[in-house]
């Protein structure tokens, strides 16, 4: 039993190690509200994000304009509401990955660190860590490409008109 618990636990931290988290609306800059067209290995979507109140909101819809997923933030979590439809990368680190792309020129090592993570900036671009692993990564010879490492996905992104 004890090793059960044990490993529930461990699986449990493996998953939550994974997510990049949100930049955190204290000591971040918030990115634009924006509507951009995210390319994921087969996975096309049009991404709406916008803020209602202090909160950012997502809304993500196929190539001809079927829902597939929304989500909002509740308190340091993203509560994501899928269409069932969907069968593109995790959502939430899709989401939060993308959070951090909006903002990849305005990020500061106090707004990484006041989500958990540190910054490595360098000529090549930039890297969110929390501690030894790599959970987000934008590069400057690839604007608008950013890997979530950790989670194995790479996202491309276009913006859209709105």
């Amino acid at each position: 039993m004890r090793g059960a618990l044990v490993l529930l636990a461990c699986v449990l931290l493996a998953g939550c190690a994974r997510q990049p988290l949100l930049p955190d609306a204290a000591h971040c800059v918030a990115p634009e509200p924006a509507t951009l067209l995210v390319r994921s290995g087969d996975t096309r979507l049009v991404v709406r994000s916008e803020r209602q109140g202090d909160e950012p909101v997502f809304v993500a819809l196929d190539m001809l304009g079927s829902p597939l997923f929304s989500a909002r933030q509740e308190g340091a979590a993203l509560k994501v509401q899928s269409s069932g439809l969907y069968r593109g990368p995790d959502a939430v680190s899709l989401l939060q990955g993308l959070s951090w792309w909006q903002i990849r020129e305005r990020i500061t090592a106090q707004c990484a660190g006041a989500s958990g993570l540190e910054l490595i900036t360098e000529e090549r671009g930039l890297t969110l860590n929390r501690g030894p692993v790599v959970v987000w990564q934008w590069r400057a010879d690839q604007p608008q490409r950013f890997d979530l490492p950790e989670a194995g996905i790479s996202v491309k992104v276009d913006e859209a008109s709105s």
